[in-house]
C-alpha cells in the first residue's frame, strides 16, 4: 500500500511493547549495577577499617579532654587526662592533674615556690605542642626559682571565662603571687558574646551524640579520612566567616563588634579590679594572629595594605589594657623578628613549638620587669610606714 507524502507510519502494538521491555531492562541493569556497587562498598568498609586499625591505627584528632565545670556555667578540662592527639598537622600529648590543669607527662615534685596563674584560650593551653614546649611550660624553666606557673588555659575560652575562672580559683583559697592573662586577638573580642554553656559528651565540646558522633569517635578509617581532608584543605583562616570587619575602623562602630568591644572592656576592668583589691600583680599578654604579624612586617618595610589593617584588633586590645592600668606585652614585636612559617602552623594558625619559645622569652623578660617594679613599690610602702 502506498502512503501519501508526509504521512507517518504508526507503530504497531508489538513494537511499542518491545521498546518498553528494552527500557525496563536497561533501567533494571543500571539499578542492579548501582546495588552491586553499594553492597560492595558496604562490604569493603569493614575490611578497610580493619586494615587501617592493623597497619596504621589512628589516634583521635579532636580534644576529647573536657567536662562541664563543676560550678561555672561552661566547660573545662577533665581531670587526670592522658591523651594522644593527632590532627593531621600536629601530633602531641595532653596530660592534666587532679585539679584539671594541663601539666607535663612526668609528675612535678612538690614545691613551695609561689604560684603564678596563667589564664587564656587554646594559645595558652598549648594547642599543637607538648606541654614542655608551650610558653607556660617554658616559663617554668625560665623562672623556676621565682614562680611555679599553673596553666589554667582552656581551648575556646574568652575574657568572660578568664574572669570567672580567676574568681573561682581565688575563692578556692589559691594565693597566687602573679596573674597572667593572655588574650588572643583573633577571636577574644567575639568570644565575649559567644555562648560557652555547651554540652560535653565523651569529653567533646558540643557533642550531641548520635550515629555520626559514634563513627567519628570509634572509626579509625573516619579519622584517617578526616586527616587527609585536613591536609588537602586550603589554609584555615580562623573567623573567616566573620568577614573583614575586625580589620576596618568602621567595623568597630556598629554591632556586633561594638558590643564585643564594650564587653571586652568590662571584663578586663573587673579582672584588674579583682587583682588590685588583693594586691596581686597582673600582666596582660597580647597574642597576635599570623596575619597581624605579617602585616606588621609589611608596615615596617613600607608595604602598606590600604584596605585591611590586620594589626587593628591588637591595638584595640592594647588600648583597653592601658586604659585599665594593666601592664602588658604585645608579642607582635617578638614574633615579627621571625618568619610566620616558623612561628605559626599553616592550617590551624596556632603557635608552633618555636613560636612558643619566642613568646616565652618575651613574657619572661616582662614578668621580671613587672615583679621588680612590684617589689620596689612594696618596699617603698614599708619604708613610708
Amino acid at each position: 500500500m502506498i502512503t501519501a507524502p508526509g504521512t507517518q507510519h504508526s507503530r504497531s502494538p508489538k513494537g511499542n511493547h518491545q521498546e518498553t521491555r528494552t527500557r525496563r531492562a536497561s533501567s533494571s541493569g543500571r539499578f542492579a549495577k548501582l546495588l552491586l556497587l553499594t553492597v560492595t562498598a558496604i562490604l569493603c568498609l569493614p575490611l578497610c577499617e580493619l586494615t587501617v586499625r592493623l597497619l596504621a591505627p589512628q589516634p583521635p584528632s579532636w580534644l576529647g579532654v573536657h567536662r562541664h565545670h563543676p560550678t561555672l556555667p561552661f566547660f573545662t578540662l577533665d581531670i587526670n587526662v592522658n591523651r594522644l592527639v593527632d590532627t593531621g598537622e600536629t601530633r602531641y600529648s595532653i596530660h592534666t592533674n587532679e585539679e584539671g590543669f594541663r601539666v607535663a607527662a612526668a609528675a612535678e615534685p612538690v614545691s613551695d615556690t609561689p604560684i603564678a596563674i596563667v589564664l587564656g584560650d587554646s594559645y595558652t593551653f598549648g594547642h599543637g605542642v607538648e606541654y614542655e614546649e608551650s610558653f607556660v611550660g617554658l616559663l617554668n624553666d625560665h623562672l623556676s626559682t621565682s614562680n611555679r606557673f599553673i596553666n589554667a588555659g582552656v581551648s575556646n575560652y574568652g575574657p568572660v571565662q578568664y574572669r570567672k575562672v580567676l574568681e573561682y580559683l581565688l575563692d578556692q583559697d589559691m594565693q597566687p603571687e602573679l596573674i597572667v592573662i593572655c588574650t588572643y586577638t583573633g577571636n577574644d573580642f567575639y568570644d565575649c558574646l559567644r555562648n560557652k554553656d555547651l554540652p560535653v559528651v565523651d569529653g567533646i565540646i558540643g557533642n550531641k551524640g548520635g550515629m555520626k558522633s559514634f563513627i567519628r569517635r570509634h572509626s579509625h578509617l573516619s579519622r584517617l579520612a578526616g586527616k587527609a581532608r585536613f591536609r588537602l584543605s586550603p589554609r584555615n583562616i580562623e573567623n573567616a566567616h566573620l568577614g573583614s570587619e575586625m580589620y576596618q575602623s568602621s567595623g568597630w562602630q556598629s554591632p556586633p563588634l561594638r558590643q564585643c568591644h564594650d564587653l571586652f572592656v568590662q571584663e578586663f576592668k573587673e579582672i584588674a579590679s579583682l587583682c588590685h583589691a588583693r594586691g596581686i600583680p597582673l600582666l596582660g599578654v597580647l597574642i597576635p594572629t599570623r596575619d597581624a604579624v605579617d602585616s606588621a612586617r609589611r608596615l615596617s618595610s613600607a608595604q602598606i595594605d590600604e584596605e585591611l589593617d590586620y594589626t587593628l584588633p591588637i591595638r584595640k586590645a592594647d588600648d583597653v589594657l592601658v586604659g585599665e592600668g594593666i601592664q602588658s606585652i604585645d608579642l607582635t614585636s617578638a614574633l615579627v623578628e621571625h618568619s610566620t612559617g616558623e612561628t605559626y602552623y599553616w592550617f590551624d594558625q596556632h603557635l608552633t613549638a618555636f613560636g612558643h619559645k619566642v613568646a616565652a622569652e618575651a613574657i619572661a623578660a616582662e614578668i621580671r620587669s613587672l615583679m621588680l617594679d612590684s617589689n620596689r613599690r612594696a618596699t617603698d610602702r614599708v619604708v613610708q610606714r
